[in-house]
């Protein structure tokens, strides 16, 4: 007579469905402790950014923001005919899309390509960027009309742009202090923002140095 009856001891038993290895479970704890240091990681680092931001004045946030929308705009620049990159150490214009100022009376107009400049005001202490459609563009040397002007930081100490260019002569790159549009598409720009010191707050010097995508095919 056969037996069939299932064999003992520890070898016949079979393991339930629901259980786990350890092996799984050391799985699922590093998953977790992973997990954890991420969410602990991305939290440090927003703590650090809020806290940065609240020891800068009104003044001074509005020279980081100046110079997030200078990167922004620098970034989406392009070849249009009639429009060059042109500067100096205290101005910089090139070409970009922009919304036309809207008349009174009249539809708003959709954007369209224009110059786009970043300067100090006449008077030295406040960066003006200077949004002017091709249509409405005065001779190269002039100036885009003041009615195009757009405020953007006060209390200004001062402001400085470098532009990075290969030097086929020395086979290198450099900075130059000046930039004309015969040149093309500088590599790069940098620009440099300064806030003066004011009672209790401290003087501030900003730099950011933009890389201009377009530029690549204009090297040597």
């Amino acid at each position: 007579m056969l037996n069939t009856m299932p064999a003992c001891g520890a070898r016949g038993r079979a393991r339930p469905a629901s259980a786990y290895t350890l092996v799984e479970i050391l799985a699922v704890l590093a998953i977790f402790v992973m997990a954890a240091v991420a969410v602990t990681s991305a939290a440090a680092g927003a703590l650090r950014v809020y806290a940065r931001a609240r020891e800068y004045s009104g003044a001074q946030t509005d020279l980081l923001l100046a110079i997030e929308r200078f990167e922004r705009d620098l970034r989406n620049a392009f070849v249009f005919e009639g429009i060059g990159f042109d500067g100096d150490r205290n101005s910089f214009s090139f070409p970009g899309i922009i919304r036309p100022r809207q008349r009174e009376g009249q539809e708003p107009m959709p954007a369209v390509p224009g110059r786009v400049a970043y300067s100090l005001d006449p008077d030295g202490h406040r960066l003006v960027l200077y949004r002017t459609p091709y249509w409405d563009l005065p001779d190269a040397a002039g100036r885009p009309d003041a009615a195009d002007a757009l405020p953007l930081a006060d209390q200004v100490a001062g402001v400085v742009f470098s532009y990075y260019y290969y030097d086929p002569e020395v086979e290198r790159n450099v900075w130059l202090d000046q930039w004309r549009r015969a040149q093309g598409v500088p590599l790069a720009v940098r620009i440099q923002l300064k806030s003066p010191a004011d009672g209790s707050e401290q003087a501030m010097d900003l730099q950011r140095t933009i890389f201009i995508p377009i530029a690549a095919p204009w090297r040597g």
